[in-house]
């Protein structure tokens, strides 16, 4: 075996050292022995024993002075997270570790003497690429090596003291296996490229078949890829070439670097010395790619033949859940076009966006260096393309953005699931003639070659055509002409094709444009990198399986979900809904606008909006009519309840804002509350002159207790069995019947607060710029957020009040379940859709009152019907007329004490 000077490798010795040489044993072992020899030949031996301590290590503390074991609280606090324990599991075992690395490096056998298992040589080979390899002697390395010739050879210098690298420089017979070939033609000098590094050594080739050998075929069937076609002296293994390609597709690494990285690991000291083999590896990399997309696209096994719709020599991979006439779609035997209604079920969407971020610099390149693909891929032939576009000019943008560059950007077309479909490059500008050739390169994808029967043709004509594009209000005013001029065989598709414009692009938009997802951007930032497109489209095509379930089960959520809110506001409007379903929903366009019963034509003024809101709050705070004296007795003290939270939350501002308006305001409302609490208190002496004592031993408390504070006694503030003792069961009926009607009355005036509150912050963002019209409008906004708080704080009172007289079950399944700010959500119905606006629906606050409600306890059992809830005494809600006024917006999220303003939205 020949040694090769490609650079030697010093390993951790496992005797002693010759002149200027030092031996020593892992530093974290009990025994550490320097070994020097001088020049006159004397020899010094030193020893030091223990063991180093780890550095993270901490020494013992002296008894007595042991730290206290930490507090329940202290280990909450120093809690660490599953990596960092992983981490510390690994410092835990650092000495055991760094004696397990060092120990793998060597073998016990090695220099001691010790003869190989065979017993014909000393153990002097070890193989770091074989896994628990046993060191052997040279014979047995290159017996266990003989279909691994591309393993590193460590190999044992007595005289020097350390391992040595070598190639495994036996001759590599190709042909026979590995064995040696009877016919040789004799060795020549060959390097190998593997995973491992860059080996120089020497291949004989078979000719016993062949007086002169097919060198290409057998280094092909040896899974070495030739670097050049004649006379080859190099070869790269299948597997480097793979796993390149694959580097590259995932983290973009570029061959250089991945070059450069096989030169370290065959020689990370010497690497200069390392041949060089980039230029021919550059070349065959991408010949490789392109033999692979052949392969995996059926080029290879004529699967043109199979696939005759298809255009001929396709290496596009295509999306497998669009609609594919002569693919994945089922003949249409009856030649039944598709219902209108349903066209979305055998619908093919396509979008049309430009990258320029995806450009190219001008450098010196080769003129005759071009595309493998030839046009059948994603990208047109250059050639045809550049005529193209000289004969259809269009404007041109020479910005300076543009400066000393060949190809400013790309427009992709591709799928509503993220597949390209086809791209081209973009020079100085984004023009109609660029986003043209790549609509119609992806028409063609599905447009069919040659003769082709009746039931495919009318399978291919029936799918619907959808397409979206940023620039589409001014892109499709001539297309059809475009088309017809330059792309005359796909103009028919083009004719029935529908056009919209992206979520994220609408909002510089007219409303009439139809809206659609945007998905063109997806791709940009992979694309960017210089992503592939095949390698784009087969990851998609590999995870389209779960993707398209999760969007089923996330679908089949929403629909009942939109569904139940659906069935919800249409049982809360009543009557109107037989009125709605009578008018002509065809939208109508009135010179440039287009007129729609689904569209506000008409916003009133944020002053109108704030009035009609006063309003309907003063109706709602006075809608309990009672019928007796009992009935008044509890709507008197649900009011001076009412009363009790207004003061409440008076006090609360007030230690916010030291005023002395609002100081007058509550000594105001505690004078009146106090007349209203006294007269209130005598006829309950009369109808409830058991709770006498609890009332006088209340207003004996010291310090004594504000007004505001002060207990009714009602029913609903007594325990079931206080009740009973008290004889209260009966009044506790009748206020359970009263605080139903008190929690609808409340849903329906948060319902209105919300509407007005969306409806002001859109009208804020729209028209308020200066800051006065902004302050007056905070002003506004923060007391209308104070009305929604305290509508929701009195439907909370009423249901707290229910559950303790026993006639609400508690729990979100319950006809009055707990709410919160976040079921206040209600979409804007003035702005444009968002991007995500499906995924949202409006809060519960919206659809609690509807007459389709499950009833209570207290209604199912007096009327003896679970199908049909019975409206209180306490209540008129059937009486008031729903508000249809039509410019109430989607709720805003509000800090506590603050008011956001925003330009657009804002959420929950």
């Amino acid at each position: 075996m020949s040694r090769l000077s490609l650079g030697k490798r010093k390993s951790v010795p496992t005797g002693n050292f010759n002149e200027q040489h030092v031996a020593f044993e892992n530093p974290r072992l009990k025994r550490i022995h320097f070994t020097t020899t001088s020049e006159s030949g004397s020899r010094e031996v030193n020893e030091i024993t223990g063991r180093i301590p780890s550095p993270n290590s901490s020494a013992t503390l002296p008894s007595g002075t042991q730290n206290s074991p930490p507090s329940p609280l202290e280990q909450e606090n120093t809690r660490k997270t599953q990596n960092a324990g992983r981490l510390d599991d690994y410092e835990e075992h650092l000495d055991e570790l760094a004696d397990l690395l060092v120990e793998s490096e060597s073998d016990e056998r090695i220099n001691s003497g010790a003869l190989c298992d065979c017993g014909a040589g000393p153990v002097i080979m070890q193989c770091h690429d074989c896994t628990e390899y046993r060191a052997t002697c040279v014979e047995c390395f290159k017996t266990k090596h003989l279909n691994n010739p591309l393993h590193w050879a460590e190999v044992w210098q007595t005289s020097d003291g350390f391992f040595v690298r070598h190639d495994i420089s036996m001759l590599n017979h190709i042909g026979h296996s590995g064995a040696l070939c009877p016919s040789s033609t004799g060795s020549r000098k060959f390097t190998i490229v593997h995973h491992n590094g860059v080996h120089a050594t020497r291949v004989a080739f078979c000719g016993c078949h062949e007086n002169s050998p097919n060198k290409t075929r057998q280094l092909m069937r040896a899974r070495l890829f030739p670097a050049t076609m004649k006379e080859t002296k190099s070869a790269f293994t299948f597997t480097v070439l793979k796993e390149c390609h694959l580097h590259n597709l995932e983290s973009k690494k570029a061959s250089y670097d991945y070059m450069g990285a096989l030169r370290r690991l065959t020689d990370n000291s010497f690497t200069a010395d390392v041949p060089d083999p980039y230029s021919n590896f550059l070349r065959s990399i991408r010949f490789w790619d392109y033999l692979t997309m052949l392969k995996r696209l059926g080029q290879m096994h004529g699967i043109d033949r199979l696939l005759p719709h298809r255009p001929e020599g396709n290496l596009v991979l295509y999306c497998p859940a669009c609609p594919e006439p002569g693919f994945n779609s089922e003949p249409n035997a009856s030649s039944v076009k598709t219902p209108e209604f349903l066209r979305h079920l055998n619908q093919i969407q396509r979008t049309l966006d430009g990258n320029f971020q995806c450009n190219q610099y001008k450098k010196n390149s080769n003129p005759d260096d071009v595309s493998l693909c030839k046009g059948k891929a994603h990208f047109p032939v250059d050639r045809d393309y550049r005529a193209y576009l000289k004969e259809n000019p269009g404007s041109t943008e020479d910005k300076k953005k543009f400066k000393n560059m060949a190809i400013t950007g790309t427009v992709n077309a591709q799928c509503s699931h993220v597949f390209i479909l086809s791209s081209v490059d973009l020079h100085y500008g984004e023009k109609f003639s660029n986003g043209d050739y790549a609509l119609v390169s992806s028409l063609r994808l599905y447009n069919g070659r040659g003769k082709m029967n009746f039931e495919l043709r009318f399978e291919i004509d029936d799918v619907d055509e959808m397409a979206t594009y940023d620039i589409a209000c001014q892109y499709t005013i001539h297309l059809e002409s475009r088309i017809a001029k330059n792309f005359p065989d796909v103009l028919d598709k083009v004719k029935k094709m529908r056009w919209g414009v992206p979520s994220l692009h609408i909002q510089g938009h007219q409303e009439d444009w139809h809206l659609h997802g945007e998905t063109a951007e997806q791709w940009w930032p992979e694309a960017n990198q210089l992503g592939p497109h095949n390698d784009w489209n087969y990851k998609k095509t590999a995870g389209i399986g779960e993707m398209l379930a999760s969007e089923l089960r996330r679908g089949k959520q929403q629909f009942e979900e939109k569904l139940r809110h659906f069935n919800g506001l249409s049982a809360s409007a009543g009557d109107l809904v037989k009125k709605w379903k009578i008018m002509d929903r065809t939208p109508r366009q009135v010179g440039k606008d287009i007129i729609s019963v689904y569209r506000h034509n008409t916003i009133p003024s944020q002053q109108a909006i704030y009035q009609r809101m006063l309003a309907e709050d003063e109706r709602f705070e006075g809608s309990m009519v009672p019928r007796n004296r009992i009935a008044r007795f509890i709507n008197d003290a649900l009011m001076i309840e009412e009363d009790q939270r207004k003061i409440q939350r008076a006090v609360t501002e007030s230690k916010e804002q030291d005023l002395q308006s609002l100081a007058s305001e509550i000594a105001k409302r505690r004078s009146k509350l106090e007349a209203r609490l006294t007269a209130w208190r005598r006829e309950q002496r009369e109808i409830m002159p058991q709770v006498g004592d609890k009332v006088a031993l209340q207003s004996q408390q010291l310090p004594s207790i504000q007004l505001e504070h002060e207990r009714l006694f009602l029913p609903s503030d007594f325990v079931e069995v206080e009740r009973q003792e008290l004889r209260l069961g009966t009044l506790g009926s009748e206020e359970a019947r009263w605080r139903e009607g008190q929690a609808f009355d409340a849903l329906r005036a948060t319902q209105s607060v919300v509407k007005t509150l969306r409806a002001l912050l859109d009208h804020t963002a729209r028209h308020d710029r200066q800051q006065k019209q902004r302050s007056r409008a905070g002003d506004q906004l923060r007391d209308i957020i104070r009305r929604r708080d305290f509508r929701m704080g009195t439907y909370d009172v009423a249901r707290k009040a229910m559950i303790a007289l026993g006639s609400l079950e508690p729990g979100p399944q319950s006809s009055f379940p707990p709410l919160s700010i976040a079921d206040t959500l209600m979409k804007s119905v003035i702005k444009k859709r968002q991007l995500g606006d499906s995924h949202l629906t409006d809060g519960r606050w919206f659809t609690m009152t509807a007459s389709s409600s499950t009833p209570s306890q207290s209604t199912q059992q007096s009327s003896g019907s679970t199908k049909t809830p019975l409206i209180m005494s306490g209540t008129q809600m059937p009486k008031r007329k729903i508000s249809t006024q039509n410019y109430v917006v989607p709720l805003c999220s509000t800090g506590a004490g603050q008011i956001s303003l925003p330009q657009a939205q804002s959420t929950v």
